[in-house]
């Protein structure tokens, strides 16, 4: 579940890169804000009460800094256009501390970081964190256009094996780029990007040895899925269709959830199961977690039963 708010203010705003925008918070009490382990990141509490989250990015000189960067996206669900529209030094915004979607793989005995676009935003802390912990790792970072990629001169900074890839160069095709990883079972691959790049990475058979986060909502529905029964704690009886995921089908009967990603990956969605057997299709729950079935999230996974009892209003 998601930390309690704390009440920041934002310290600065500036271009990162084509629609990107670098935002850096501070607590808005002047008190040091808590850390942030890589791969981690915030959920911004926007004023209409939406959710919406950001890796935690910060920069080589200040390891303890609450960076975010938010790309805008026109055809999004609107957070990002509001932001890069209302964010200015001085703003207060509520945020709180999510659950780490993509922490490092300490166990591993080399890293493979893949990231896509904005991804480099979870990638790049990762990066840093494994260099200071004498892991070894590589980077791959993809992006459209180079003036598109965020933070690209402190990647190209880091001291390591570093690959910057563009469309303009001929892309990279990462079942090539990954032959080798596979083939080393100390290897593990750690992927943060669109949907299509982690489709891609997820058919090299790495098993537990693939690490991924998804920027762009996955399809919680499949083709052989139906629909069943969802019961709140009020007793109210909501049918999720089969082309629908629990979220959008509470949300169309007036339940409110606080959400953000939509794509399994933040945690914000998180519920707990009261009664029923959750079908977990998210990217963050460990084994232990969805083996005991208490929990799920709401906004990709369905249910192995006709009923799904749910602990929501």
């Amino acid at each position: 579940m998601s930390a309690p708010p704390i009440d920041v203010v934002v310290a600065s705003v500036r271009t990162a890169a084509v629609d990107v925008l670098e935002v850096v918070l501070e607590a808005a009490d002047g008190s040091p804000l808590p850390a942030v382990e890589a791969g981690g990141h915030l959920d911004l509490h926007l004023e209409d009460g939406r959710v919406r989250s950001y890796s935690v990015c910060p920069p080589a000189d200040d390891p303890g800094a609450w960076r975010i960067a938010v790309l805008r996206q026109e055809q999004g669900r609107g957070g990002s256009v509001h932001l890069h529209a209302t964010l200015r030094p001085g703003c207060h915004l509520v945020v709180g501390l999510a659950r780490n979607g993509l922490p490092r793989p300490q166990q591993a005995e080399r890293l493979v970081l893949v990231a896509g676009g904005i991804g480099i935003t979870a990638v790049l802390p990762l990066a840093r964190a494994a260099q200071a912990a004498g892991q070894a790792w590589s980077l791959v970072y993809v992006g459209s256009r180079r003036e598109r990629m965020a933070f690209l001169d402190e990647v190209q900074s880091l001291p390591g094996d570093v690959r910057i890839v563009t469309s303009r160069d001929g892309g990279i095709d990462l079942t090539r780029e990954l032959a080798t990883a596979v083939g080393q079972p100390g290897t593990h691959v750690v992927v943060c990007g669109p949907s299509r790049m982690i489709d891609e990475v997820s058919g090299l058979g790495l098993g537990d040895r693939l690490h991924v986060e998804r920027f762009t909502p996955a399809d919680g529905a499949g083709p052989g899925d139906t629909p069943f029964e969802v019961r709140t704690r009020s007793g109210l009886s909501i049918t999720v269709g089969a082309r629908e995921t629990i979220l959008e089908a509470v949300e169309r009967c007036g339940v409110r959830v606080l959400s953000s990603c939509r794509a399994g990956d933040c945690g914000t969605c998180e519920t707990g199961v009261l009664e029923g057997v959750p079908d977990h299709r998210d990217e963050l729950l460990d084994d232990d977690e969805r083996a005991s079935g208490k929990t799920m999230l709401i906004c990709v996974s369905r249910s192995l039963t006709p009923l799904l009892a749910l602990d929501l209003p």
